[in-house]
């Protein structure tokens, strides 16, 4: 059986723009979500909007249709943690993140020529959180993006991607790969986009062009961690066979004059490798050091036992 998927583009209005993803296993174990309707665009508070006496967490129409919450500027994994604990589970235990390093500079050394282009200031950061929910595990990612005027009169903030799961321990591994296929996998149909621009007044493609780079950093994240992992993907696939031919008989299994076959089926044997949520994958046995990502995926570290770059995940957790 295939995992049940819904999903599509929602517009509550002229210019918000949702891009819904819902996913679930087949025995629903794990559940997976990317963006959610239900979040606005935030203003920073101001000068204007102390002087109507519109309190943080308020909900202000904009005149345009929609409505903005006045609430300060929060980086990604702020943000995620905070989603964790109203919308997936306010009872979240052993929560860890922060923000993604390297595809933070990223971000912001990209956006950087598009807001002198438009005279404005662009502030994004990308960022995770891994937590418990009772007996199950979950993460979020999210990149949340500031865009105000030099002068800092007006300042609005957006959730320019968010997703994550929830997923039983024993599900977890498909719920990271899956996750991590969703982001790494996720493009907009740019005729599509360049249409919605256009509606929302932008004449100059600037909206095109920031969420063309949120994509590609993201995709480009996951890439990067995915060609981490490679190595001892391809050294696990090499087991499999080889121990599918053995188990085929003496003709599929039979070593050469130097012993090969018996030699390639030892060095090639698995291990079960499981971290501080409970979440386990089953990895190359001849790298010593496997450490889980926020996700939950796991990647081989440097023998010296350290973690792999911080800049790279917010949270590094040593399987056992």
């Amino acid at each position: 059986m295939d995992w049940t998927i819904s999903g599509g583009t929602v517009r509550p209005n002229r210019i918000d723009a949702h891009y819904i993803v819902r996913a679930q296993s087949p025995d629903g174990s794990a559940q997976l979500f990317m963006d959610d309707p239900g979040i606005l665009m935030r203003e920073v508070p101001n000068q204007a909007t102390r002087a109507m006496g519109v309190q943080i967490g308020q909900v202000m129409p904009t005149g345009l249709g929609t409505n903005l919450v006045v609430e300060p500027y929060r980086p990604g994994d702020q943000f995620a943690a905070e989603y964790v604990r109203q919308s997936l589970c306010p009872s979240a235990a052993m929560m860890h993140g922060g923000s993604i390093v390297d595809q933070t500079k990223a971000l912001n050394a990209q956006l950087g020529s598009i807001a002198q282009l438009e005279g404005k200031t662009l502030r994004a950061e990308a960022g995770e959180v891994s937590f418990k929910c009772g007996t199950r595990a979950g993460y979020v990612y999210a990149i949340t993006v500031q865009a105000g005027q030099p002068d800092g009169a007006v300042s609005i903030w957006g959730v320019y991607r968010i997703a994550g799961y929830l997923a039983n321990p024993e599900a977890s591994a498909a719920a990271a790969e899956s996750i991590n296929r969703m982001l790494g996998t996720f493009q907009m149909n740019q005729a599509w986009l360049r249409n919605y621009a256009q509606e929302c007044g932008d004449t100059a493609g600037i909206m095109v062009r920031e969420s063309n780079i949120i994509t590609q950093t993201t995709v480009e994240r996951e890439q990067s961690m995915s060609a981490a992992m490679r190595p001892s993907s391809e050294n696990s696939h090499r087991n499999s066979e080889a121990v599918s031919n053995a188990a085929a008989g003496p003709a599929a299994s039979a070593p050469d004059t130097n012993g090969s076959a018996r030699e390639g089926i030892a060095q090639l044997k698995t291990k079960k490798v499981c971290d501080e949520l409970g979440r386990c994958q089953t990895v190359d046995a001849n790298v010593t050091n496997w450490w889980s990502d926020c996700s939950g995926a796991f990647y081989p570290g440097p023998d010296s036992g350290s973690p792999p770059p911080a800049s790279q995940s917010a949270c590094w957790s040593k399987g056992h």
